[in-house]
């Protein structure tokens, strides 16, 4: 694999961990050096999740295994169970198995089978949850996090634990398709369910190698004229062979390789990876990087310049500086007020959205659980009342799913564009509390400051089920011995209100989440304010009781503490200049031309 791109990327986090290194231990306060800290920590533990999604039989495991360079993961003719298997580096091949009750084992590579194929682990009785597989392939060294998946349908409740646990958290996506048979209704419905979900997905037609060049030519074109029409975007579809690839790593087969039609799906998704989740991390660091070190730069041109200044004059200027600090953070309210209004403003459109889903979409799942029952002619009553709950449970979820990631979409975009005018109102405040310090150490200027980043999060998650009290049971017991007639008209009465009831729980606990979420950010951002205002008016009060008292003994050292922080400044100069580059580059970087 090339790793050009990821190499550059690692070039650019290098050279930003080298300008922080130049920082830590040069004797600046404790809270500084914690802040640096943090912002290291960030920076290293940087990861890139891609999820490989597909139906059974497509080459998930094989494709997998091309990417490794060896046959890591079991491949059969027989379907794994719904089991996750990550993929993360580590020096020394090995696999954790993590239960449902969360226990761990370590297990050998080719125990793997063992827990996640149907044959040694039918219905998955062994009750796996996931499986970690600790391999050295450099592809992973790089930070990436390769995710398998269980087949498109497999099991229904992991797929939506799936979409509602792995793909919010990836950076992209691979919808693994096959030259033979073309694309199911199934994984047209699934594609439609999770695209919204990732930032990225890209669509991988295996085994080309299978196809003559015109049958191949005929494929691509189908397939892609059906994404676009379900997408309503442009489309590209990646034709590669995994068998080639894995045979030309086994063999270091070059020309099979290029034949394989890996390196160019490669390079498409190391730059999409570099250009979205790399430049991102990369500038989100340096702009804290540069946001503390101006914010150091001003305090040591407060230091130098109250050298200069009578203890009468410092006093009266502290004075002057408390009496503006608490006009600042009565503007605190005022902050407090403009959010309070983004809540309620974001709820309202929420309540609306849902009150249209429910009058809309109740009917089309009460039809869908019509529609099994007429197929479920064979099921006694007692088996047709279970099977029909859990279908009823599916239908909830699969006609929900859709509303809520549209919901969450809206109300994360306009969120993120109200917060954005409210974040500038308080990067003037802040750069207000600077102007006023300057005029306190009589400068000209102060450096002012960017503004912070704001994202919004969600964390919902299904329940269906409902507690069966005696009375419920003893009345469904009963309502299976009525004859086959009855029963349906009753069940289908009752069906009505329970689909009602679940689709208005997953509507409430979906409108507590968010309500949640945005009260929370809220929370945060008042939080983060009055600790920046509480941080710049501590360190000046400190600088102005530290100077007035130097000055009372007499300055002893006062030359040795100028030098000091006038090389202290130059550092920071230059840690600047070092991160110029890397903050221009990573944004240029969020625009590649990538294919459609």
């Amino acid at each position: 694999m090339d790793n050009s791109l990821f190499q550059h990327y690692q070039a650019q986090k290098a050279a930003l961990v080298q300008l922080i290194e130049a920082l830590q231990g040069q004797g600046f306060k404790q809270d500084w050096q914690e802040r640096l800290s943090s912002i290291r920590q960030n920076l290293e533990s940087g990861q890139f999740r891609l999820v490989v999604l597909g139906q059974f039989k497509r080459g998930k495991s094989t494709f997998l295994n091309a990417l490794l360079g060896e046959p890591v993961l079991p491949t059969d003719v027989i379907p794994v169970t719904a089991v996750i298997t990550e993929l993360v580096y580590s020096r020394e091949k090995y696999a954790e198995v993590i239960f449902l009750d969360g226990r761990r084992s370590r297990i050998d590579l080719d125990e793997l089978a063992q827990y996640v194929s149907e044959t040694a682990n039918p219905e998955n009785q062994k009750q796996v949850d996931l499986v970690v597989v600790h391999h050295p392939a450099k592809l992973l060294q790089q930070g990436l996090i390769l995710v398998d998946t269980p087949g498109v349908g497999s099991i229904h409740e992991h797929n939506t634990r799936l979409t509602r646990q792995y793909l919010p958290a990836a950076d992209a996506s691979i919808f693994l398709l096959s030259a033979d048979p073309p694309l199911t209704e199934l994984e047209k419905a699934f594609i439609g369910q999770i695209q919204p979900l990732v930032p990225r997905m890209f669509f991988v037609l295996n085994k080309k190698d299978y196809l003559s060049p015109a049958a191949l030519d005929r494929v691509l074109a189908f397939n892609r004229q059906v994404l676009e029409a379900l997408l309503q975007q442009p489309v590209e579809v990646y034709p590669v062979s995994a068998l080639q690839a894995l045979e030309a790593g086994l063999q270091n087969d070059e020309t099979l390789l290029a034949a394989s039609g890996f390196r160019e799906l490669e390079a498409v998704l190391e730059q999409f990876l570099l250009a979205h989740k790399g430049s991102l991390l990369i500038q989100a660091n340096a702009h804290r990087l540069e946001r503390l070190v101006l914010e150091r730069k001003n305090y040591i041109q407060m230091e130098i310049q109250a050298q200069k200044l009578s203890v009468e004059k410092l006093e009266r200027g502290l004075e002057e500086f408390h009496r503006f600090v608490a006009d600042i953070r009565r503007q605190k309210q005022r902050l407090a007020y403009l959010l309070e209004g983004i809540k309620q403003r974001l709820m309202e459109l929420f309540d609306q959205e849902l009150q249209s889903f429910l009058e809309h979409h109740a009917g089309d799942t009460l039809k869908a659980f019509q529609d099994f029952l007429r197929t479920q002619k064979d099921l006694s009553n007692k088996k047709l009342l279970d099977r029909g709950e859990q279908m009823i449970n599916e239908a909830v979820i699969d006609h929900f799913e859709p509303f809520r990631l549209r919901i969450e979409k809206m109300v994360q975009s306009t969120y993120e564009e109200e917060i954005r005018a409210i974040n500038e109102e308080t990067r003037r405040l802040i750069n207000r509390l600077y102007h006023q310090a300057a005029d306190l150490f009589q400068l000209k200027a102060l450096a002012e400051l960017p503004g912070e980043l704001w994202e919004f999060e969600s964390e919902f998650y299904y329940r269906t089920w409902e507690a069966m009290t005696t009375l419920t049971l003893l009345e469904n017991d009963l309502t299976t011995l009525l004859p086959r007639r009855w029963f349906l008209r009753y069940y289908q009465r009752k069906a009505a209100g329970l689909i009602a009831r679940k689709l208005e729980r997953q509507g409430g606990r979906l409108r507590a989440d968010l309500l949640y979420r945005i009260q929370e950010n809220n929370r945060q951002f008042l939080y983060q304010f009055d600790q920046t205002v509480s941080r710049i008016e501590q360190d000046i009060v400190q600088l102005i009781e530290t100077q007035v008292a130097r000055k009372q003994k007499g300055e002893i050292g006062l030359q040795r503490f100028l030098e000091s922080q006038q090389n202290q400044q130059a550092l920071l100069d230059e840690v600047l200049a070092g991160l110029k580059p890397l903050v221009s580059t990573a944004q240029a970087a969020r625009n590649p031309a990538l294919p459609s």
